[in-house]
């Protein structure tokens, strides 16, 4: 089956307030940048690869404070975190708001969106359960602009690593020492981009700790990655090649496998202090069902964040509406990171 081909379009919403575990405070900058497309085949008619996000400090030290170490130990401080420049081949797609708007797609922050963060470095030990508890907590964006601060405080000292991560619906799990693994659903996606930006759309960055004064910190971390694919779906009848509204999407492998007829429902990533920043992934559970988006009224275009699939793989796609059920297959490799328009797929009515 052959898709419609058409020209990349764009995104936008505003992500509301998402707190994803614990309580914080420390600072950081982050400014969304440009995008590049790269032209696909399969469903795949282009890809949104290339997005710029810097991160800068945001504030300044408290006064009476100073650039100097002061206390080393390990206590709760005010961290500012600057991102690096990376490879700028690197493929991520944005964080907060999304606008399409034909051509282009650009991000911005929205004041209250928060990331949290897990201190990978140590724990904190509580004798009355005898337990080990990693430290986390949340940092919050300040401002609705394209770079805003992002503060809180964290437990911290020099050299610890952070787990940084937008959005974390799921507390993060330390059942196996020193490795730290957080769980989140890719069911109950609704085709919208406001949903999709708010609860779906995982990112995942790696900050150090490079200094520490009495009640500052200041730590470094490369350009935050997505670890999903966003795609943009619409479908036209085969015969009449009229657009199909959607009220309900139901995705599944078709390619022969133990899968088939089944599409994961959950991921989960794993990391620890020595897992460096490219080698963090979602790994997808077992698949058992079908995944369905399930629109709150019919819609001709439906964005869905899916799992990337390493190499190309067949998935049966099955519409509903007013009018009946429609079905049909197509053919794509889905990378890490990527925005995928896949618009124009031809289905069959039932």
């Amino acid at each position: 089956m052959k898709p419609y081909k058409q020209p990349l379009s764009e995104i936008s919403e505003t992500t509301p307030q998402q707190t994803l575990c614990g309580s914080s405070q420390g600072t950081f900058n982050a400014e969304i940048g440009d995008y590049g497309v790269n032209t696909g085949t399969g469903f795949i008619q282009s890809l949104l690869c290339i997005i710029i996000l810097a991160l800068g400090t945001a504030c300044s030290n408290p006064a009476g404070t100073t650039d100097e170490p002061v206390d080393k130990s390990v206590k709760q401080r005010h961290l500012t975190v600057t991102e690096q420049s990376s490879d700028p081949s690197a493929k991520r797609m944005p964080k907060v708001v999304i606008t399409d708007e034909a051509t282009t797609l650009s991000a911005s922050w929205t004041a209250g969106d928060n990331l949290s963060y897990c201190n990978l470095s140590r724990q904190d030990y509580d004798s009355g359960t005898e337990t080990y508890n990693p430290y986390t907590g949340t940092l919050t964006a300040a401002e609705s602009q394209s770079v805003s601060a992002l503060y809180g405080d964290v437990v911290c000292t020099s050299n610890d690593y952070l787990a940084v991560v937008y959005p974390v619906n799921n507390t993060f799990d330390f059942s196996e020492p020193n490795t730290y693994s957080y769980s989140f659903s890719l069911a109950g996606q609704d085709g919208t981009l406001a949903k999709l930006a708010a609860s779906y759309h995982q990112l995942y960055g790696r900050a150090y700790v490079t200094s520490v004064t009495d009640n500052d910190a200041n730590a470094t971390m490369p350009k935050m990655k997505s670890l999903l694919t966003v795609c943009k779906f619409s479908f036209i009848d085969a015969t009449t090649l009229a657009p199909i509204p959607v009220s309900t999407l139901t995705i599944n492998y078709n390619d022969n496998t133990s899968e088939n007829g089944k599409y994961p429902q959950t991921a989960t990533v794993t990391v620890n202090s020595t897992t460096e920043h490219a080698g963090v992934h979602a790994v997808a559970d077992e698949a058992l069902q079908p995944l369905t988006v399930t629109c709150t009224s019919e819609q001709e275009v439906v964005y869905v964040a899916l799992m990337p699939t390493g190499a190309s793989r067949t998935f049966t796609f099955t519409v509903t509406n007013t009018s009946g059920t429609y079905t049909g297959t197509a053919s794509a490799q889905l990378n890490e990171g990527e925005f995928v328009p896949a618009t124009g797929l031809k289905l069959v009515k039932e």
